[in-house]
């Protein structure tokens, strides 16, 4: 970064926008792309010109000198009266713009044995949008078969996949999918702590969406699965998962049409580990938009935690950021962190530990 201190500029038809007075960023790992909203309003001045700006437009967000998003803008917003004049950009990255509002475009509606990054470059490729791995040799998953339905999203079909396979869909700056697992190695020099950088921080505990039992239901497409073979042999299939964290008795039940016994093992391990995880929403503020290491904060990233007024110290994964810029408060991130295997079909995710007595529950 050039400075510590870095400029907005939106990029557009080939033309910088600056002084932006109002910013946020918001990059989530459950969201697919980022999403940006910048304002400003002054005084009226005798020139008045608008803005050149407008829907569709392709766009480029740039903090100081660091590329940070590639999209396209959804709306333009331009107002004024007889003191002041308005105006505000909407938009997203180029993934979310076409690959979540728009249906997905095939030559015929079943994709045979494909990898999910195979899968997601057939899919990709209309709109020009490339696909690549976090890492390389990154394990996917193995081929599958898809039958697309009509009106589908590209977005919910490679969702529905990659839920399964514990994957995760992320866009790079320049607006292209980029495939990765939930992080397992920490990044030196970047953490959340009390005292260094944690300007408030908020705990939710929430049960409604979690469940003591999850069960995925499907149908072999051929009748011959070999694992349901080795189970007794059926063209119905089945799989059922547990949560013992869960006090009372309540059953959830999905259904996956085409199926086998290792892909409902998958979505049924998936739905339990990500509800339990998302059971817990840890949110920080911090001040300013770089770690102590000097970088952006970024989603998927692993990073010890250390809340004195919480008592939590623990090694959790940062789910969304969002970077605002108001008159009042400056420059601020809003980080998201919750347990890693929140996003892995493992062993399910276990709240941090917190060291001290919650004072809300002594006795009266």
């Amino acid at each position: 970064m050039a400075s510590t201190d870095p400029e907005v500029t939106l990029t557009v038809n080939g033309v910088k926008h600056e002084g932006w007075k109002s910013v946020t960023v918001r990059s989530s790992i459950e969201e697919i792309a980022q999403s940006f909203t910048v304002e400003y309003s002054q005084r009226w001045s005798a020139s008045g010109d608008p803005v050149a700006i407008d829907q569709d437009d392709d766009v480029v967000i740039r903090f100081g000198d660091t590329l940070v998003l590639t999209g396209i803008v959804d709306r333009a917003n331009e107002s004024y009266d007889a003191t002041s004049h308005d105006v505000s950009v909407q938009g997203r990255a180029r993934t979310g713009y076409y690959l979540v509002s728009g249906s997905a475009e095939y030559k015929s509606g079943a994709i045979k044995g494909k990898r999910l990054d195979q899968l997601a470059a057939l899919l990709c490729e209309p709109f020009g949008i490339s696909v690549s791995l976090s890492e390389p040799g990154l394990d996917v998953g193995g081929p599958a078969d898809v039958q697309i339905q009509d009106g589908q999203s590209a977005f919910e079909i490679l969702n529905e996949r990659a839920r399964a396979e514990g994957v995760l869909l992320l866009t790079d700056p320049a607006g292209n999918l980029v495939l990765a697992r939930a992080a397992t190695a920490l990044t030196p020099g970047v953490e959340l702590r009390s005292g260094l950088n944690i300007k408030r921080g908020s705990l939710v505990r929430s049960g409604e969406d979690r469940f003591s039992k999850y069960v995925v239901k499907g149908q072999a497409p051929s009748g011959n699965d070999p694992l349901a073979a080795a189970l007794g042999g059926s063209n119905n299939l089945k799989y059922e998962v547990t949560d013992d964290d869960v006090k009372h008795k309540r059953t959830m039940i999905f259904v996956d049409h085409d199926a086998s016994m290792v892909r409902l093992k998958q979505r049924a391990l998936w739905e339990r580990n990500n509800r339990a995880g998302k059971a817990l929403q840890l949110t920080y503020d911090v001040q300013g938009w770089l770690t102590p290491a000097g970088t952006l904060w970024q989603p998927n990233t692993l990073v010890p935690v250390t809340d004195d007024m919480l008592g939590i110290s623990a090694q959790l994964l940062i789910t969304s950021v969002d970077f605002n810029r108001t008159l009042g408060e400056g420059r601020t991130a809003r980080i998201e962190v919750t347990p890693r295997e929140t996003y892995d079909v493992l062993k399910p995710p276990k709240p941090p530990k917190r060291k001290k007595k919650n004072p809300l529950a002594a006795p009266l």
